[in-house]
């Protein structure tokens, strides 16, 4: 008759763990994922497409996002580059991971055309704890806030149900590369090499 009741404790217990889970918006980690509640990312988009198109022709995203000090960053601007756009959010851990990885890929490759630009999303209305981050990290990089344009970033990147998320675009914009999950120096340096210019 005892095991009754310390069955239905356990249970009770289980039910408030998985609520708080949802409550928060942020469901259990696995294979280096933080998932996203529908209720964080606003909106809805279609699938990522890409087109071949002509040498030289700009055809990628025209995304404009603020920066930590409040200037417009515009995708366009790094027409001719190779570019890593990894989307995280400061209470996502396996994000935080991957910064410093980021950092060195940066510094390692930054004078062949690549550039990293860090999109940080679904802040919970804490954004100063992005730049908090940014500064902790020392992050070199450009990293812009992405929550006031998420339909524009699923429209152009495709539905984003998951973080760390990150693409590799080619000088014209195009996404040539689409990670997702927490990943290495490695792989991330395997994923850009491939479509970077030799040194001269």
């Amino acid at each position: 008759m005892e095991r009754k009741p310390l069955l239905i404790s356990a249970l009770l217990i289980a039910l408030i763990l998985v609520g708080a889970s949802f409550f928060f918006g942020e469901k259990p980690q696995a294979n280096g994922i933080a998932s996203i509640s529908e209720a964080s990312m606003i909106g809805t988009a279609s699938e990522t497409a890409t087109e071949t198109t002509t040498e030289g022709e700009y055809t990628g995203s025209t995304l404009v996002l603020k920066n930590l000090a409040g200037e417009d960053v515009a995708f366009s601007d790094y027409e001719g580059k190779i570019v890593l756009v990894n989307i995280w959010a400061w209470w996502c851990p396996p994000c935080i991971k991957e910064i410093p990885d980021l950092i060195k890929l940066r510094s390692d490759y930054k004078d062949q055309d690549f550039e990293i630009i860090g999109v940080a999303i679904s802040d919970r209305g804490q954004g100063e704890r992005v730049d908090k981050m940014v500064e902790q990290f020392s992050i070199d990089y450009p990293v812009v806030r992405g929550d006031a344009k998420i339909d524009q970033i699923m429209r152009d990147f495709g539905q984003i149900t998951s973080i760390p998320r990150s693409f590799v675009l080619n000088g014209k914009g195009e996404v040539v590369e689409d990670i997702t999950g927490m990943r290495d120096y490695a792989f991330f340096e395997g994923a850009i090499k491939k479509h970077l210019k030799p040194k001269s």
